[in-house]
């Protein structure tokens, strides 16, 4: 709290980048936050443990109810490009940089929004030396329902082609709103979110919780969620694998590192499409075909001059590998 303007942990009064106060950082602190970040990421390399990449904050402009900060772009350029950056260089720090670490939306909900801000940070060449990437959250593409599923994909889109070797990379992901027990709608929802965002060329999606209880905690704000794995502690630690869980489990099994994302086209509507060609541990390629409709889709898959014709029942995630 003593690093921020407002002296308040959380971002009490906020909803989203509307706030009764000033939430930021304070900027004579500059310094002393880039060596908590790097002092975080060697004491965990002493105990044999790599950080791969930090964002900078999470969720960079949301004012939350729970322990959050808001940074400027202004003020991201000046930490990065003069703190942060120079200091990993210095002490040999390997760990990628990402940025913005929220939702895709650009309304007034999201301050300066996902283009906005990222488009600023990565324009200036002493900042974006140091950045590796954007971080992102598949939440709210309307600012006041956490249920409604975003399709704000097409601002990926739009920073990456503005930026073509920044890293797009989905860093959270969660469905509120209770465990939803053995429910289908949170597995679809995954189907969606994960087909359209490696489509607008991101490179890796990351779930938020992988095992909750079975009430979909713990949760100190009482913000009780869905998880993929839920455990029954008090029923003898009975283990339930959601819907939610398979869909990650085909898409782990196929989408291994160094897969490349290929082209497909689909014109079979109510249809996600996404393809991956893979060298391990086969040389393969995997089509995933999501069904979220409560309707069968008749398609024909072809790749050149081969092909085969299949029938996608509804509510489903279909894999082909050859």
């Amino acid at each position: 709290a003593w690093m921020k303007i407002s002296k308040k942990r959380s971002g009490l009064f906020g909803v989203g980048s509307l706030s009764l106060f000033n939430n930021n950082i304070n900027p004579k602190y500059y310094r002393v936050y880039a060596n908590y970040l790097s002092k975080y990421i060697e004491a965990y390399k002493e105990h044999g443990i790599n950080i791969w990449a930090i964002t900078l904050q999470n969720e960079t402009q949301n004012n939350a109810r729970w322990e959050s900060c808001t940074w400027s772009s202004s003020q991201t350029i000046d930490f990065i490009a003069n703190h942060l950056g120079p200091l990993f260089n210095e002490l040999k720090i390997p760990a990628r940089i990402l940025l913005w670490d929220w939702n895709k939306g650009n309304d007034l909900f999201h301050g300066e929004g996902f283009i906005g801000y990222n488009s600023k940070v990565l324009s200036n060449s002493k900042a974006q030396k140091y950045i590796y990437g954007v971080g992102f959250h598949w939440y709210a593409g309307n600012s006041f329902n956490i249920l409604k599923w975003s399709e704000d994909f097409k601002q990926l889109k739009e920073i990456k082609k503005k930026f073509p070797t920044i890293q797009l990379l989905a860093t959270e992901a969660c469905q509120e709103g209770g465990p939803m027990l053995r429910e289908w709608q949170p597995a679809a929802r995954y189907i969606h979110d994960i087909i359209n965002d490696f489509e607008q060329g991101a490179t890796g999606w990351i779930d938020w919780n992988i095992v909750l209880d079975i009430h979909g905690g713990p949760n100190k704000n009482s913000n009780n969620c869905h998880s993929p794995i839920m455990v029954d502690l008090k029923g003898g630690g009975n283990i339930i694998k959601n819907p939610s869980y398979y869909v990650l489990k085909q898409f782990s099994r196929y989408v291994r590192p160094g897969s490349w994302n290929i082209l497909t086209n689909c014109n079979v509507k109510g249809l996600d499409v996404t393809a991956f060609r893979t060298l391990y541990p086969h040389a393969e390629v995997a089509v995933f075909v999501g069904n979220n409709s409560n309707n069968a889709k008749a398609i024909k898959l072809t790749d050149g001059d081969k092909g085969l014709e299949y029938t996608i029942k509804p509510n489903s995630l279909t894999v082909f590998v050859y």
